[in-house]
């Protein structure tokens, strides 16, 4: 695969951490460390890698639709005066949902952003 820009918007390939191929759409790019912010636009996240990391893609891999939708949690945001969550809030999060069943309910837009709540299910299984 060749090289793919760090131009803000492209879609391209990037690696996983699995070494799998994703896509990806550039959000910002960082001229000073020659990164880019990545959006993985099936599997949801983001990411920080070198440009030289980035593929370009098949125009066919580019027609079909994005798989990962962006929402927020309701309720939820970060301690005052930060503007994301520590990593530490992160591993308690996933601490907390490790393995469990979760229930998602739509509660409200932000910025055309669904906001979702979201509730551990106790499942029984007979």
């Amino acid at each position: 695969m060749q090289p793919a820009s760090g131009q803000v918007g492209t879609i391209c390939a990037a690696p996983a951490l699995d070494g799998a191929w994703l896509r990806a759409e550039v959000n910002r790019h960082f001229e000073e460390t020659g990164e880019v912010e990545l959006r993985y636009v099936d599997y949801g996240g983001y990411d920080r890698v070198k440009i030289n990391q980035l593929r370009k893609i098949r125009s066919d891999f580019l027609s079909l639709p994005f798989q990962a939708a962006e929402v927020l949690l309701d309720n939820v945001v970060p301690l005052a005066d930060e503007d994301h969550f520590s990593p530490q809030a992160d591993a308690a999060v996933a601490e907390m949902t490790k393995g469990a069943v979760l229930v998602a309910q739509a509660t409200d837009y932000d910025s055309a952003c669904p906001m979702f709540q979201l509730k551990v299910h106790d499942c029984i299984f007979l």
